[in-house]
């Protein structure tokens, strides 16, 4: 597969990701959840990529352990300093207020951004991954 086309899989990927985010942001009122998925996104992806690539099968090991173990730290950060304090992150409260009765419309962009964002930063990995020496 090429590193286009597992972009490109991995960007519908994401989206599905980031919609059930949103569905579960939509029923908690919480849209900190974003910030858990996209992390944890990034890691999962690059294991996708490190899986998916062709090349140096050591070099392709340590780049996708590294981006998860990386992402898993920080989707874990966040889980429990951000999302399971019990209030929704000062940021995403002011963005509802500021939208007001189109802040479900407007979420659901957010999170889909976010989605391209997921690839945008799991995506340089994608020439080591390719390399053979």
């Amino acid at each position: 597969m090429t590193p286009v086309g597992m972009a490109l899989i991995g960007w519908l990927a994401a989206a599905v990701l980031m919609l059930a985010a949103y569905l579960l942001a939509r029923a908690t009122r919480d849209a900190g959840i974003v910030d858990v998925t996209w992390a944890a996104g990034v890691g999962v992806l690059s294991v996708f990529f490190a899986i998916m690539a062709d090349g140096e099968p050591i070099r392709r090991v340590l780049i996708g352990g590294l981006a998860s173990v990386w992402s898993l730290r920080l989707a874990g950060y966040l889980l429990v300093n951000r999302v399971l304090r019990g209030e929704e992150d000062g940021r995403y409260q002011m963005l509802r207020a500021r939208w007001g009765p189109r802040a479900n419309r407007y979420f659901f962009v957010f999170f889909q951004v976010q989605a391209f964002g997921i690839v945008l930063f799991a995506a340089p990995l994608l020439p080591g991954l390719f390399l053979d020496r």
